[in-house]
């Protein structure tokens, strides 16, 4: 017999029976507007999050939060030649005499 699992908030999984359905209530995720706050290129106040999409948009601006791989600086470049080279000596040492 199938049996159905639902998981917790504390991450562990609970038997339910087959006619369980989830709480409606549950389902529902409501986020909250921003907290008014002080422009750092105008010094204006901006009030709420759309009002903050037109201010970044308006002066050219990106937000910066915890996704800032992209903002790092590419590694070194290899040496010009230097896949060729390490290439030709795998291929001496793979050779068979």
């Amino acid at each position: 017999m199938r049996k159905r699992y639902v998981q917790q908030l504390g991450g562990e999984l609970v038997e339910v029976t087959p006619d369980w359905k989830p709480d409606p209530v549950s389902d529902v995720h409501v986020i909250t507007d921003i907290e008014p706050y002080q422009s750092m290129k105008t010094g204006e106040m901006i009030q709420g999050r759309r009002q903050h999409r037109e201010h970044l948009r308006e002066h050219g601006l990106i937000e910066v939060g915890n996704e800032t791989k992209y903002l790092q600086p590419y590694g070194a470049r290899p040496l010009d030649g230097l896949k060729e080279r390490i290439a030709d000596i795998a291929r001496e040492k793979l050779r068979y005499n």
